[in-house]
């Protein structure tokens, strides 16, 4: 990881790697004090040329975290109206998926000293959206080592993946400079973020899917603030409520037979998994 003010030394090497088929790579060294501290390798060429990344082999035997889901254009690239920059949406997903779930980046790092940096990355692009194209961009995170956390991401154009990746990301001391086991604290959070989201998806109710959609957007504290106003209908009992969910909503469910968001199993979870550390 580069810090402000440090100074290296950017090497490219450009080469055509098999004369028969139509293609460049770029060859890029960063360096510091004499030794490469990143390296990477772009090869420039038609869509599903050369070997393809199996990325579903990447995610085999990975325990999945939780996911995240934004719509938007991408925008074009700064100075260059032709091209779009896709990398920095990626960049902020991958940023928006912890502060997702209420982990503020920032200031936990600057509580604990840790940070997050990418080791290494495999991309495929497929195709280049235009500066005013709709896509959709789905990150999922994994935990993949003691001391990494592994995000697959698609940028998603009517339907069809056009650009994919696979990025892995470690948590470090900042002072040590050395990988440090992934915080449990933040581990908690991103899987009761996912245990949300599969409980919303199974309720069915149309009076959910406002808070449905905020949550699947990232917009988690808007999302929980409805679910809040959706579930404790009587405000003044909502500490009370939050605290024993299960036997409010059997109660309402007698009372109000009628009245089909009571689905008490399912709502009593969601609730128990809303606790004040969460929001």
């Amino acid at each position: 990881q580069l810090f402000g003010g440090e100074e290296v030394e950017v090497t490219t090497d450009l080469c055509e790697p098999d004369p028969s088929l139509q293609g460049l790579t770029f060859n890029h060294r960063v360096i510091q004090n004499g030794e490469p501290v990143i390296i990477a390798t772009v090869n420039c060429g038609p869509p599903g040329q050369g070997k393809r990344i199996d990325f579903q082999e990447e995610l085999e035997g990975l325990e999945p975290l939780t996911s995240i889901s934004t719509k938007e254009s991408i925008g074009q690239k700064k100075d260059m109206p032709h091209y779009t920059d896709s990398q920095r949406s990626l960049n902020r997903d991958r940023i928006d998926i912890f502060e997702s779930c209420g982990m503020e980046l920032r200031s936990a790092a600057e509580k604990t000293n840790l940070f997050g940096f990418i080791t290494t990355m495999k991309i495929e692009y497929l195709e280049q959206p235009g500066p005013n194209d709709e896509v959709e961009i789905i990150t999922d995170v994994y935990r993949h080592e003691r001391t990494i956390f592994r995000f697959h991401q698609r940028i998603i154009k009517d339907g069809v993946v056009i650009t994919e990746l696979i990025a892995n990301c470690a948590i470090v001391n900042q002072k040590m400079r050395r990988p440090v086991r992934l915080p449990k604290e933040l581990l908690a959070k991103l899987r009761t973020h996912h245990q949300i989201s599969l409980l919303l998806e199974s309720v069915g109710y149309p009076e959910l899917e406002g808070a449905r959609q905020l949550f699947k957007l990232g917009n988690t504290k808007e999302a929980l603030k409805l679910l809040e106003n959706y579930l404790t209908p009587e405000s003044d009992r909502a500490s009370e409520i939050l605290s024993n969910p299960e036997e409010y909503y059997q109660s309402r469910a007698e009372t109000n037979p009628e009245d089909t968001i009571y689905d008490i199993k399912l709502i009593a979870a969601i609730m128990a998994a809303m606790n004040d550390d969460y929001r």
